[in-house]
């Protein structure tokens, strides 16, 4: 239950910085196995 909420954490931090990409969860045996991060870079003028 822990590494769930580590990563709700996570999910929140990243919505608060206005993450812009995707995040993929890997589960495996009834637990997180590898959370995998991938995010684009915008530049704004």
């Amino acid at each position: 239950m822990e590494k769930f909420e580590k990563l709700l954490e996570l999910l929140k931090q990243l919505k608060k910085n206005e993450f812009t990409g995707s995040v993929t969860i890997n589960f495996s045996q009834g637990g997180v196995g590898r959370i995998e991060k991938l995010e684009e870079i915008r530049i704004r003028k």
